[in-house]
């Protein structure tokens, strides 16, 4: 049952549109990689391709290292995971904490459109997700001990779609807890605000903002195919 559930593990990530190596995702980066190089770089069809799917790259011995720490630490995540802290907990604390404070002369009496609501939780929990996933990146070059973790991920040599997932397993647990605790707050604040008419725009089950970011080429992060977008774009 345990190998059963570890091979879901590993390829759910490929079939999961929540999942940043979902095969859509993957041939969206490829198409726009493609063309970037057949009218940006002027290269011919054959070459094109010959650059996307370069061998030297994707058969590396940094390319094989990724593989196996992404083996590894789905096996690490199927025992660790049940120990973890979730976004339902977090999100209940807070929640009750938030009914036991007394506002005093505050009430906050909101009454927008569902569109609205579902529109603001969407967008502010894209965000904060996002937010804190800087924050903690920062912690992690900041702080010797996180750096000490974080330092897997900056060893890779050549960087491939799975490379993303190229960290220490406790990295991994650093940004689990991260991810609770976000959607979590997000969770408890807008339920509390809102009640029943929380929900998300979503696309395959996906937050609509994470899938157009994915679509728009996320993977291409990490590979070898140095696309930029326009500078105002790469702050966001």
């Amino acid at each position: 049952m345990q190998v059963f559930d570890f091979g879901i593990s590993v390829f759910e990530h490929f079939f999961d549109p929540k999942k940043r190596l979902f095969i859509g995702y993957l041939i969206a980066a490829l198409g726009i990689a493609f063309f970037w190089l057949l009218i940006s770089k002027k290269l011919t069809i054959r070459h094109a391709l010959r650059k996307i799917f370069d061998r030297s790259v994707f058969f590396s011995t940094s390319s094989r290292a990724d593989f196996k720490v992404f083996l590894i630490n789905r096996a690490f995540t199927l025992f660790i995971s049940p120990l973890l802290l979730t976004q339902l907990v977090v999100a209940t604390f807070i929640f009750n904490l938030l009914l036991e404070v007394d506002w005093g002369a505050w009430s906050f009496g909101l009454e927008p459109s569902k569109a609205v609501v579902v529109a603001s939780f969407t967008f502010c929990v894209f965000v904060l997700d996002d937010f804190t996933k800087y924050i903690v990146h920062r912690w992690m070059h900041k702080w010797p001990l996180l750096w000490s973790l974080h330092k897997v991920h900056h060893s890779a040599s050549h960087l491939t779609p799975i490379t993303i997932y190229r960290t220490h397993p406790l990295e991994g647990i650093v940004f689990s807890l991260r991810s609770a605790f976000t959607q979590g707050l997000s969770i408890a604040v807008f339920f509390y605000l809102f009640g029943n008419q929380v929900d998300l725009f979503t696309v395959l089950g996906a937050n609509v903002l994470v899938f157009a970011f994915n679509v728009a080429g996320s993977n291409l992060r990490h590979s070898h195919i140095g696309i930029q977008y326009w500078r105002w774009l790469e702050y966001i």
